[in-house]
């Protein structure tokens, strides 16, 4: 079985095969290449995390159970939004909610799209342990504040 390569090494093979003109690198990578769901990838992240109960999870993201599970199962597609609200309620990294954002198939958070420098900003608050922004409601709440458009979550009743 071949080692599998890092995705950084896999990039540059690509790019210079590009350069070169030939379609050998990609084929020579075959093996390399993954097809990460959102479903697997946060289902990989509670595996890892088991102090996480997804009830809580659910409970903090705003969206409906059933719809929630839904997602998280690969039953639907989530819209950004309740990507970021599931993966801001299980206090994912900055780093690991634009993972989830891509294996989702949506963009990743930008730094210079205002609505999403906040929610960068809530991401890493809550990443260091305060206590300000809990929930995806929290998130929805400092949006709204700042003028910005809350997140489109299903607030549970």
């Amino acid at each position: 079985m071949q080692e599998e390569k890092d995705t950084a090494c896999v990039l540059e093979e690509i790019k210079n095969a590009a350069l070169s003109g030939g379609l050998k690198a990609i084929k020579a990578n075959e093996n390399n290449f993954k097809e990460i769901s959102f479903s697997n990838f946060f289902n990989d992240y509670l595996a890892s995390h088991q102090d996480l109960k997804l009830s809580s999870i659910i409970n903090n993201s705003g969206i409906t159970r059933q719809h929630a599970h839904a997602i998280i199962n690969g039953d639907k597609n989530g819209n950004r939004d309740k990507i970021i609200a599931l993966c801001f309620a299980a206090g994912m990294s900055l780093d690991e909610t634009n993972h989830a954002l891509i294996y989702a198939k949506h963009s990743a958070l930008y730094s210079k799209d205002r609505r999403d420098s906040y929610i960068i900003y809530a991401i890493t608050k809550k990443e260091t342990g305060s206590r300000e922004y809990v929930t995806a409601t929290d998130l929805s709440i400092l949006l709204d504040e700042e003028g910005q458009s809350p997140l489109d979550i299903m607030i549970m009743r």
